[in-house]
């Protein structure tokens, strides 16, 4: 998987015009307005590894090339574009978890670690905080059977396991299980697991119980993400009263229809996210649920084509704001909001019907609030799925490093 520039928005609609989101984006440059955290320094950790391997020295120097940038919630402009924050910038964001766990994976199996059964910790300073590593391959991986997730039914063994915990309390903090080192896309997929709050040192969350689960399986052309949470971003301060408690968002590569003809690569993506009790949204008090669903091409300008809706104690929002059919079809390119209230939708977006075996923006928003594929699946939209995610946690949960 290619590794690029890579942004999400994850919104939650408390108002008509008021919208707040919460970006994640994979880059190698800085960004001041945002939390910049480094993905584990993966160099440092291989020559450590490989200094417990062999006994020989190897060293390192320089920072890791990849951090994650995470912008926080926080409100958006009272204008159409915000109504829209999920889709700004979303092209590629796809690849974003995969990437990470390549980045990990990848790294590992360069240091040779991957090649024999064992098990290998060190303790390495990343970000300025000290955290525990663990790393269990094969028949060493006592704690890779019997895997839960809220992306699938029942359990699936993995065959190795890389974990972070934070060394001054033993807090379990990021969690990635996986089978193939060569290829990700094996039958099991991979499942990552973190904290949000210890990673982003509290700028994005208060709450250390959120825990985030990412699921990746598939083989390209038609790989598959589902991203999940459940439990609430902040716990005090101005945005606790309107926090996210409980979202999924599911990403699909698949072949797109466009408008006009012809065909494109592109992703599909829906998302359900469920705020706290709060009274001054849609005219009474209960928690909202705010829906989206797009199709986004890969190429060319990213044109894009998406709908959405926020109710109150319902997914069922109908592709309204609060009752109110203000937004339709809104249409995106590389870059940014374009337009809304539009019926149809210009020659080379996506089509909103079924074309091409593409199920259309209409078709894909009407999953939201079904089971999908089936009850418990990655692709569970149903509000019961959503109100239940709260389960969410390691493998197996509140684990000490051991050493």
């Amino acid at each position: 998987m290619k590794a690029r520039a890579k942004y999400f928005w994850i919104p939650l609609c408390v108002a008509i015009v008021l919208i707040v989101g919460f970006s994640v984006r994979l880059t190698r440059e800085a960004n001041p307005r945002g939390v910049n955290l480094e993905l584990p320094d993966l160099r440092g950790l291989e020559a450590a590894f490989k200094t417990m391997q062999t006994g020989v020295p190897h060293l390192v120097t320089g920072g890791s090339t990849w951090k994650i940038n995470i912008n926080g919630i926080k409100k958006a402009e009272a204008a159409s574009a915000s109504d829209w924050a999920a889709v700004r910038q979303s092209a590629t964001w796809a690849n974003a978890n995969s990437t990470m766990a390549d980045q990990i994976i990848m790294s590992l199996k360069n240091s040779g670690l991957l090649a024999n059964s064992g098990s290998w910790q060190t303790t390495t300073n990343i970000n300025g905080v000290s955290y525990k590593v663990k790393l269990q391959i094969g028949g060493a991986c006592t704690a890779c059977s019997n895997i839960s997730s809220s992306a699938y039914t029942g359990t699936k063994n993995f065959s190795n396991r890389f974990k972070l915990w934070r060394a001054s309390d033993g807090l379990d903090v990021l969690e990635l299980l996986f089978d193939d080192v060569n290829s990700a896309n094996t039958s099991n997929g991979i499942l990552l697991t973190y904290r949000l709050q210890p990673l982003s040192q509290g700028a994005t969350s208060d709450n250390q119980s959120l825990i985030v689960e990412s699921y990746i399986s598939g083989a390209s052309p038609s790989r598959r993400q589902t991203y999940s949470w459940g439990a609430r971003f902040w716990n005090s301060g101005s945005n606790a009263s309107t926090s996210s408690d409980r979202g999924r968002v599911v990403l699909e590569e698949m072949t797109l229809g466009l408008q006009g003809g012809g065909m494109a690569s592109g992703l599909c993506v829906r998302i359900a996210a469920r705020t706290v009790a709060f009274t001054s949204g849609c005219g009474g008090p209960g928690a909202h649920y705010y829906a989206l669903a797009y199709g986004q091409k890969t190429g060319s300008n990213f044109e894009t084509t998406a709908k959405s809706g926020l109710a109150l104690n319902t997914l069922t929002t109908n592709g309204t704001i609060c009752g109110s059919n203000i937004l339709k079809f809104g249409i995106f390119n590389g870059g940014g909001f374009v337009q809304d209230n539009l019926t149809s939708v210009p020659t080379g977006y996506p089509d909103p019907s079924v074309n091409g075996g593409y199920p259309g923006v209409t078709a894909l928003f009407n999953k939201i609030d079904t089971t999908g594929s089936g009850a418990g699946l990655y692709d569970d939209f149903s509000k019961a799925k959503i109100d239940g995610l709260n389960t969410i946690d390691f493998h197996p949960s509140a684990e000490a490093p051991g050493f």
